[in-house]
């Protein structure tokens, strides 16, 4: 489920909204400075998601999200 500012997408963010939050962190790129600069102001919010979330949603919208048993590699089989 996403909130109203997810929807409308745009400049508009929810700090209470993980994926408002990701998309303002990865609005930051290239820059590590800025977007770390990003995740102190989330961080501030009463109602902010945890950063560490955060950062794994970025990962996994920018494709680099780390391998593990729900992601294997191509090729893999489970079990």
């Amino acid at each position: 489920m996403t909130c109203k500012q997810c929807d409308q997408g745009g400049g508009m963010y929810h700090l209470g909204c993980l994926e408002c939050c990701a998309r303002l962190v990865m609005s930051a790129r290239p820059s590590k400075q800025r977007a770390g600069a990003m995740l102190a102001a989330i961080a501030r919010h009463r109602d902010a998601p945890e950063r560490e979330k955060i950062t794994e949603l970025v990962a996994v919208l920018c494709g680099n999200a780390p391998r593990n048993d729900l992601n294997p590699p191509s090729g893999a089989r489970n079990g």
